[in-house]
């Protein structure tokens, strides 16, 4: 592929409950500066999305259906709690799928995992 000729990787494929394609740029002229200023935004967006996470986490007191967790965390958007807390939980194999060979069942719950609730216990303060 011409991408690697351009300092860039293939882009990367990733399915899911939606589909994804990931294309990396490369970037050209710049300085350290601007690599540490990225590396901090970087840090700040992991660290935002562990906060949700977290919050999706303490909501979870039981096995809950998607709609009673956005209502726990007092979300309306569906888009984004699947993108910002949902999904980063179950790839993080924080919660997992009370039916995980029927991800889109209408009857579909979460519940915390093993892990998930160490994270819940260790924070609880």
């Amino acid at each position: 592929m011409k991408a690697k000729q351009y300092g860039s990787t293939d882009p990367q494929l990733i399915e899911g409950d939606t589909f994804k394609m990931i294309i990396s740029i490369p970037e050209f002229g710049t300085d350290k500066t601007n690599l540490q200023d990225n590396q901090k935004t970087t840090e700040q967006v992991t660290e935002q999305v562990t906060e949700q996470v977290k919050r999706l986490l303490f909501s979870l007191t039981e096995e809950m259906s998607r709609k009673e967790l956005m209502e726990a965390t007092s979300l309306k958007h569906r888009p984004t709690f699947t993108q910002a807390y949902l999904e980063p939980a179950l790839k993080q194999k924080l919660i997992e799928m009370t039916q995980p060979d029927s991800p889109k069942s209408p009857t579909q719950k979460y519940r915390l995992t093993n892990k998930g609730e160490k994270i819940v216990e260790k924070n609880k303060c």
